[in-house]
């Protein structure tokens, strides 16, 4: 069975219309590298039954299948926060052989409100309820904690998570909380990790660094070897440390942060991700990207 086929089983024959609030999008993935055929996500905020008037306003997105060209050209058509009446057919539920350690009672509920997409029937749809909908999304939240710091909600993908950029030491670095909640309070155990990381900044940079040059230096000299000129000397622990630069904090409460640096070509351009404790203890490191 080639992928277009795939993706097609995987939908109910039935097709239904509905009223459809795009949110953000992404390329999943590409399969098959002779068909060349790339999947594609079109996230929603909501949609509409046109059949039954139901208005579900959950996270929801709708799929299809093409070429590159094709998939982006289409994505263009969709805008965050416009209304589109679509041509869709639902996903069918969950296998229960795909997702052997979900709950059988909770195997209906997967890919519920997952679409695939058959036509765009109408653009810029107003809608009265979904406009609303949309209007709460764009509407920005904020919060100016005790530092000065301004942080504000990222809600897409039904996430609650805050984030800020800040100026620190002549560098610029993304911070995230991510807990549970929909107001800063909510997260106050990560604002106070992140704050407390700050407070012994210094320390914490110096302990991620050696954590990263014990477990990632060998991996270093090995890509070295892989060149079409090594280098004369090996790569130190040392110049390891002063290289990689960090660029994100992503904080979790409970004394957990997920750093993220970059590799300055020494692991050909991937990201540095380090999930570790306020306690000075690691728990993996990895390349991304």
């Amino acid at each position: 069975m080639n992928p277009i086929q795939d993706f097609d089983n995987r939908y109910s024959p039935e097709e239904i219309e509905i009223l459809f609030t795009a949110a953000d999008s992404n390329i999943v993935e590409s399969v098959h590298p002779r068909i060349k055929t790339r999947y594609v996500c079109q996230d929603g905020l909501a949609y509409i039954n046109c059949n039954t008037g139901e208005c579900v306003n959950n996270l929801c997105d709708i799929n299809w299948v093409g070429t590159e060209a094709e998939v982006v050209a289409k994505l263009q058509e969709f805008e965050i926060g416009h209304n589109y009446r679509l041509r869709v057919r639902r996903r069918k539920p969950a296998a229960a052989e795909s997702f052997p350690h979900t709950e059988p009672e909770r195997l209906p509920e997967i890919f519920r409100h997952s679409f695939m997409l058959v036509d765009i029937l109408e653009r810029n749809v107003a809608h009265s309820e979904l406009d609303h909908i949309v209007a709460e999304y764009l509407r920005p939240v904020t919060y100016t904690d005790t530092r000065g710091w301004t942080w504000t909600m990222d809600k897409k993908y039904g996430g609650g998570h805050f984030s800020t950029t800040v100026q620190w030491q002549g560098e610029e670095l993304n911070l995230s909380l991510h807990t549970d909640g929909n107001t800063l309070s909510e997260h106050d155990s990560a604002l106070q990790d992140c704050h407390s990381f700050f407070a012994d900044y210094e320390q914490h940079i110096g302990s991620l660094k050696e954590y990263i040059a014990q477990e990632m230096l060998s991996t270093a000299h090995e890509l070295e070897l892989q060149q079409d000129e090594p280098p004369a000397e090996p790569i130190t622990a040392t110049e390891l440390k002063h290289r990689v630069s960090i660029f994100s904090l992503n904080f979790y409460g409970n004394g957990k942060f997920r750093a993220t640096l970059s590799d300055d070509g020494i692991f050909w351009h991937h990201i540095i991700d380090v999930d570790g404790n306020l306690d000075g203890s690691y728990d993996e490191v990895e390349l991304d990207g």
